[in-house]
């Protein structure tokens, strides 16, 4: 039973790591859109200012 709770205590802090991680990642992944989208919206603006 000792063993039980020990492992699951490993589990618990692996889990939680990789919900950390996984919500930098979205972060980042968040931001890069709206970097993206951003440089999209300037790229048409000047399209437009060429045409």
């Amino acid at each position: 039973m000792q063993k039980l709770s020990c492992f699951s205590k490993i589990f618990q802090k692996k889990y939680e790591s990789f919900q950390k991680q996984k919500s930098a990642f979205q972060l980042l992944h968040e931001v890069a859109g709206i970097k993206m989208a951003e440089s999209m919206n300037t790229t048409e603006l000047r399209a437009k200012e060429l045409s």
